[in-house]
């Protein structure tokens, strides 16, 4: 099952709010789960890790294959985190939502941010991603309440 974030909405300027969600295994997955960072904030210009399955450019037919990158979190916002690419090949694209934005904090990874949107269509270098700020209260008030066991950090 799902669960959607209650307040989930598109602005009038095509914005996504709350776009996050809870999906429940039936079983639990063979590794180990990242933790939640809920007590230490992602900074600007501190290098984040990206992960998805989707497309490698905007016009692209190659979905479908786990691929990680690098970004560099450009600003922080009580709501959202701006990403920018900084490699070549490692953009956010088309089919990499809900994909994480990881930081290294005492060490391990830790989840910061979930891909949004992305401001571009090409999906090219130096494009900005939206990600979701998951320390915004009502994100992680929202991963709290339906993610129990969830680990946070």
């Amino acid at each position: 099952s799902w669960v959607v974030h209650p307040e989930y909405a598109v602005t009038g300027s095509g914005r996504l709010v709350n776009d996050i969600g809870v999906v429940n295994m039936v079983s639990s997955l063979p590794m180990t789960p990242i933790p939640i960072a809920a007590s230490s904030a992602p900074r600007d210009g501190q290098k984040a890790t990206v992960a998805g399955f989707g497309l490698t450019a905007g016009n692209a037919s190659d979905a479908g294959v786990l691929r990680i990158g690098a970004m560099v979190i450009a600003s922080v916002e009580p709501e959202l985190i701006v990403g920018v690419s900084q490699d070549c090949n490692s953009n956010t694209c088309f089919g990499d939502s809900g994909g994480p934005l990881l930081v290294q904090q005492n060490g391990q990874a830790n989840l910061v941010g979930t891909t949004s949107y992305g401001n571009g269509r090409n999906c090219a270098l130096g494009e900005t991603t939206i990600y979701m700020n998951l320390q915004s209260s009502k994100l992680i008030g929202f991963l709290r309440g339906t993610a129990p066991g969830a680990q946070y950090n």
